[in-house]
């Protein structure tokens, strides 16, 4: 049978590529994980820093808040998003470590800013169910002086919802503490409305593709007004994300959100760019 010592025999060349392929990027993650261990374990971490972009009142104006973002400043790859690292992170084992670092950083700088203003923190699917978790947030705060009040951490729809027990009783915790919970990509799964109640949350926000839905899809339309809605009746907060044009702001402001984030009104910048006014207001 002339296929049998090809199939048993010699390889296929494409086979050796693909295998050549997957072998190399399991190094390279290898050689990344490696990299970001080190730049947790350097002090003062130099590599690793945050940016903000801000939660708008569109109504009146005035900055909410700031939701933190991770970048890595990785000596010879430059500049990188979390969505290269972050993934590897969870991965190698290290998303503890990282958001750890994260919480302290955004809240020793959120500690600088005007007393009304928040600072949001996203939380990762193994921070949400590790045991560690509150205890790790209560503990950062007292060492940062950060007001509870002033925090918020976001939790995917996703991830809360696949681990309610153990997400309801951590988030309940931490609200009896004062910190705010929000429930982050509200809309990518399915957008169930019902099961809003089954989470102690103080607001949740609209998810970027789902609103991005909203300026082809009437039936989306229909479901933020539906969200805002429930939302005001159950006292929660709404933010709309990744907001980038006059027309989806038209559409969110028509329909009673006034509260919204996105590039239309600032990208992220460090803190050290942050509006001076808003930064140094004794008023605000």
């Amino acid at each position: 049978m002339p296929g049998l010592p090809h199939a048993f025999g010699s390889e296929n060349p494409s086979m050796r590529s693909v295998g050549a392929d997957r072998g190399s990027a399991r190094a390279a993650q290898r050689r990344l994980a490696h990299d970001l261990r080190t730049a947790l374990s350097v002090e003062p971490r130099a590599q690793l820093f945050l940016v903000y972009q801000p939660v708008m009142d569109v109504v009146t104006g005035v900055i909410l808040g700031q939701e933190a973002l991770i970048r890595w400043a990785h000596p010879v790859l430059g500049e990188l998003q979390p969505g290269r690292f972050i993934p590897m992170a969870e991965a190698f084992g290290l998303i503890w470590q990282v958001g750890e670092w994260v919480l302290r950083a955004a809240c020793l700088q959120a500690a600088e800013w005007p007393s009304g203003a928040r600072v949001a923190v996203n939380l990762s699917p193994h921070q949400l169910v590790d045991p560690r978790l509150v205890t790790m947030v209560l503990a950062v705060l007292a060492e940062t002086g950060l007001d509870a009040s002033r925090l918020e951490l976001e939790v995917s729809e996703r991830v809360a919802f696949a681990h309610i027990a153990v997400a309801a009783k951590a988030l309940a915790s931490l609200r009896e503490h004062k910190v705010r919970i929000l429930l982050d990509d509200f809309g990518t799964e399915g957008a169930n409305l019902a099961r809003l109640l089954d989470l102690p949350l103080d607001g949740i926000k609209i998810d970027r593709a789902f609103l991005a839905a909203t300026e082809l899809n009437a039936d989306a339309r229909s479901i933020i007004r539906a969200v805002l809605d429930l939302a005001g009746t159950l006292g929660l907060d709404v933010v709309a994300e990744g907001v980038e044009t006059e027309e989806q702001l038209h559409l969110l402001t028509g329909a009673g959100c006034r509260m919204v984030q996105g590039f239309l009104f600032q990208r992220p910048l460090p803190p050290y760019l942050l509006p001076a006014a808003w930064r140094n207001d004794p008023t605000f």
